[in-house]
């Protein structure tokens, strides 16, 4: 065992004493030295080092011990992520109905675009019956010039009337028939559009071929 002097612990002038507890000539008051040497210093030294990254001896330490001592840079790391999770949660309760409204606009636009298709499409439909309704008309017409100009414009208006459409104009001209159809198509907020359909029928020129080959 070493011998205690005035100085420190045994003769080792690396190790002092200081007076601890107790109020001055109190029995309860003791020393403390410290060396060092000492072990404890040591350790304490090999600790500090490792954690900081200096090469050292970690043979005296806990397998976890660096890993779990909170350091400058852990503190640092923590500190970061933790106003990281702060920004991002902030972000989010900002953004919150964001989603909704843009799924409301979606829906919006896909309904407008919908309507617009139909629309289309019943345009084209109508423009289809409309030409047919004029081909026939033209024809009954021209089938019935034999009557007169006025009959035959009459059967045309009648075959187009059946078909649900109007007549715009009816001409003669020697033996062709000229019919013009129109119908109106409503298109809900964009008003209504009118379909127009012209056809024209006679008849067929006959070329007597015997008198061609002279």
């Amino acid at each position: 065992m070493p011998r205690r002097s005035a100085r420190g612990v045994g003769s080792d002038p690396l190790c002092r004493c200081r007076p601890r507890g107790g109020p001055a000539h109190s029995p309860r008051r003791s020393r403390r030295c410290h060396c060092r040497g000492s072990p404890h210093r040591a350790t304490r030294r090999r600790y500090h080092g490792a954690h900081r990254g200096v090469s050292g001896d970690r043979s005296g330490l806990r397998p976890h011990a660096a890993a779990s001592a909170p350091g400058p840079a852990r503190r640092g790391r923590r500190r970061d992520r933790t106003r990281g999770d702060h920004v991002t949660a902030a972000r989010l309760r900002a953004s919150d109905g964001a989603a909704t409204v843009l799924a409301c606009a979606g829906l919006a636009a896909l309904v407008v675009v919908t309507l617009l298709i139909g629309q289309v499409g019943m345009v084209i439909v109508a423009r289809h019956r409309a030409q047919a309704a004029a081909d026939l008309g033209a024809l009954a017409g021209a089938g019935a010039l034999d009557g007169g100009a006025e009959a035959g414009c009459a059967a045309a208006e009648e075959i187009v009337r059946r078909m649900k459409f109007q007549v715009e104009g009816c001409s003669v001209t020697d033996w062709d028939v000229t019919l013009t159809v129109t119908e109106k198509i409503p298109m809900g907020l964009l008003g209504d559009r009118t379909v127009r359909a012209v056809a024209r029928a006679g008849p067929t020129e006959v070329v007597d071929m015997t008198t061609a080959n002279r």
